[in-house]
């Protein structure tokens, strides 16, 4: 693919995303929100010197370790130049994103088929799922960013720089705490021991100041004290009755917040409430699944309107979109057998099938799908790319 062809894909994607951004979302006056809410006030903490603090989850600011720190600290950097501005926020994601669009149509053109490149550069910058996360201050594009780079350098076999952003990752999105294990376990199998304990080494290397920092702070060597609210929000007994529970502002597990002094002694408690009903009830992780199937694949679509508004995303670009989510999804999960006759396209698929995994076993909101949607894409150009080279070899005949 010629550097002019991926100019022009990197030009119309950055100028989509602004266009989103301005005249799309929440009609031109987006509001950070939950998630997003958090990330701007940590980025903003930051840039004003107070550390990584927050007012979530208790009343007042306090030292927090409750969202990975990456992206705050990016955040960060710009805000103290410019303020914390909203718009400067999202116009970062604008610019990750494309990004993420330039590095997957480069990682595409390696796989069979002319056009494959140019067609996955195309679907990368105009698919709406990908497009509504680079505009919001959420982690997705970021994510994706390093994914993307991850998988490229393990593909050169350049294990210090794939660690180094496997250890970013996993100190940007939280269900990555166990990406370089999973990671590490693929390197073992297809490249030897040593580049694998090189691999995972350089990875824990790279969050170990953050947890020393957390042991420090909370008593705690931790990467986040957001899991066991996760965990009490599924598989409490509590959750197990409504199918979600706030362990933050529920009444019902007031007695199991009750003497949590800091970030880390919460997570505790509402690990252990969690676990502890988790183990009397085995099967129930496959009710969770079951429910959120229909969610992840947008076949119950009221269940995600709220989770879409919270996320600063257009309901109604995400509604006049889904033909074209499903015909991407439905080729891409079959495009995923070509991909994984290639070891970038391999690792890709192995880290998508863990995020979504680790997503439907939780919670299942259409942005942490970001990685299924990104292979999909990919798969998708895999597929129209060695049609389109059938036909023009048809045609010469």
């Amino acid at each position: 693919m010629s550097g002019r062809a991926l100019l022009v894909i990197a030009v119309g994607s950055l100028v989509l995303r602004v266009l989103y951004g301005l005249f799309l979302l929440s009609d031109g006056s987006y509001e950070p929100l939950s998630d997003a809410l958090h990330y701007h006030g940590i980025a903003e903490a930051l840039a004003d010197g107070r550390g990584f603090s927050h007012v979530f989850p208790f009343s007042t600011e306090h030292a927090t370790a409750w969202r990975p720190p990456l992206y705050p600290m990016l955040l960060a950097g710009v805000y103290v130049v410019t303020g914390p501005i909203v718009f400067v926020g999202q116009l970062l994601g604008c610019l990750v994103g494309t990004a993420v669009v330039v590095l997957g149509t480069f990682l595409a053109s390696q796989l069979p088929g002319r056009f494959t490149g140019a067609i996955a550069g195309v679907l990368l910058a105009v698919y709406p799922p990908l497009l509504a996360s680079d505009v919001t201050i959420l982690t997705e594009s970021l994510s994706l960013f390093l994914l993307v780079c991850t998988v490229l350098l393990v593909e050169r076999h350049r294990m210090l720089g794939a660690g180094v952003c496997t250890g970013l990752l996993m100190l940007t999105r939280p269900s990555a705490q166990a990406l370089a294990a999973v990671f590490g376990a693929w390197v073992l199998c297809h490249l030897g021991w040593r580049k694998a304990i090189a691999f995972v080494s350089i990875a824990l290397l790279i969050v170990t100041p953050w947890v020393l920092r957390n042991w420090f702070v909370f008593g705690r060597p931790l990467l986040v004290t957001s899991n066991g609210f996760n965990i009490a929000a599924i598989y409490s007994p509590e959750a197990m009755q409504n199918g979600w529970v706030d362990g933050v502002f529920d009444p019902r597990l007031a007695a199991v917040r009750e003497g949590a002094v800091n970030e880390a002694a919460l997570d505790e408690s509402l690990r252990g409430h969690g676990v502890e009903s988790l183990l009397a009830h085995p099967t129930y992780p496959l009710t969770v699944i079951a429910r959120n199937v229909p969610r992840l694949f947008e076949i119950d679509l009221k269940h995600n309107d709220s989770a879409e508004t919270l996320d600063g995303r257009s309901l109604r670009l995400r509604r006049a979109s889904l033909p074209l989510f499903y015909l991407v999804t439905a080729v891409g999960l079959l495009g995923m057998r070509r991909l994984w006759q290639y070891r970038s396209g391999q690792l890709l698929v192995v880290a998508t099938i863990y995020f979504t995994a680790t997503s439907l076993a939780f919670i299942t909101v259409p942005r942490l799908r970001a990685p299924l949607d990104l292979a999909c894409v990919l798969g998708t150009a895999a597929v129209a790319g060695e049609l389109v080279d059938r036909r023009r070899l048809r045609g010469r005949l």
